[in-house]
């Protein structure tokens, strides 16, 4: 996603801005892994933002998501995608940490 890149550069407001605009394609979209890639990259933006209650809500809507597909899905594509998308649960835990430290 051009909005990724763009924050990862440090260019914060123009990722937002990029993300902005891609956010209603990607709502009316039927497509999972577009809406998903939408979600990871609108929480990592949100903390990038230091809007981590925020950012919060957007990796548990993520993560409700990667779990109704797993739902449909065998034990071993079950356990491929748990290992594909573990990293997400990580920055979730790392998210929760940073929101504990700063009460």
């Amino acid at each position: 996603m051009k909005g990724t890149y763009k924050r990862m550069s440090g260019d914060i407001r123009s990722a937002r801005t990029v993300l902005n605009e891609a956010s209603p394609l990607a709502e009316k979209s039927q497509d999972v892994y577009l809406r998903g890639r939408f979600l990871y990259a609108e929480a990592k933006q949100l903390t990038s933002e230091h809007k981590l209650d925020e950012a919060l809500a957007a990796y548990k809507e993520l993560i409700r998501l990667i779990e109704r597909v797993k739902g449909g899905l065998d034990a071993k594509d079950q356990r491929s995608l748990s290992e594909n998308y573990g990293y997400i649960y990580d920055e979730l835990v790392a998210l929760l940490y940073s929101i504990s430290q700063s009460v």
